[in-house]
């Protein structure tokens, strides 16, 4: 994915959580949310699924809910930054062969550098996905130097099953950089064993 495309999508998405924020009380729907995005029903279910449970029936939306916590917590915290996919590439690519680092790691590192009292969460784990994507179409282009998207771990060490390659896929390259992964457990992804202290200061 082209730098253009995702300060596109970032656009979007930015759009999509004011459009939350000043509509709590109005269609939070799937199709609603993904006309304000200018994307198909189909793909805006695409992009949120691999940042958690994603968009769908049942209570119409789970993405909206969040979004809704999301635009609370600014609300009580002060001021929101949205990060853009390039940033968080950038961060990324700083973690070296044998570290780790959390998402939390990179809210707080965004936020501080903005001088911003939160990073979005819902945000960044979207286009931790995006940053994931991308470096998986360079690495098609023959490239060998990508940004290493598998060193980004959940805050429990956990591995998310929707990025790239999924968790078994992941495991695999952190097992040739020197990482021990947990089997895993039922339907809860693997984790990083003693992930603590791999963790790369940022």
């Amino acid at each position: 994915m082209r730098p253009t495309t995702q300060d596109d999508y970032r656009e979007r998405i930015l759009k999509v959580l004011v459009h939350i924020q000043q509509h709590l009380d109005e269609d939070l729907s799937l199709e609603a949310l993904a006309a304000v995005a200018f994307f198909s029903p189909y793909h805006f279910h695409r992009i949120f699924r691999g940042n958690g449970r994603g968009v769908g029936e049942g209570a119409r939306s789970t993405f909206a809910p969040r979004a809704r916590r999301t635009a609370a917590r600014a609300h009580r915290k002060g001021q929101l930054l949205v990060s853009a996919p390039r940033d968080i590439d950038r961060v990324i690519r700083t973690v070296r062969k044998g570290k780790l680092v959390t998402r939390s790691q990179i809210l707080d590192l965004l936020a501080e550098e903005q001088g911003a009292d939160m990073t979005c969460p819902l945000c960044t784990g979207i286009f931790i996905r995006i940053t994931a994507e991308a470096a998986e179409e360079v690495r098609e282009e023959g490239k060998k130097r990508v940004t290493p998207y598998w060193r980004v771990v959940a805050d429990d060490g956990s591995l998310n099953e929707k990025i790239p390659g999924g968790s078994d896929g992941r495991a695999d390259r952190l097992r040739e950089e020197g990482h021990e992964i947990g089997a895993k457990k039922g339907k809860k992804p693997p984790k990083v064993v003693e992930f603590e202290s791999k963790l790369q200061k940022l």
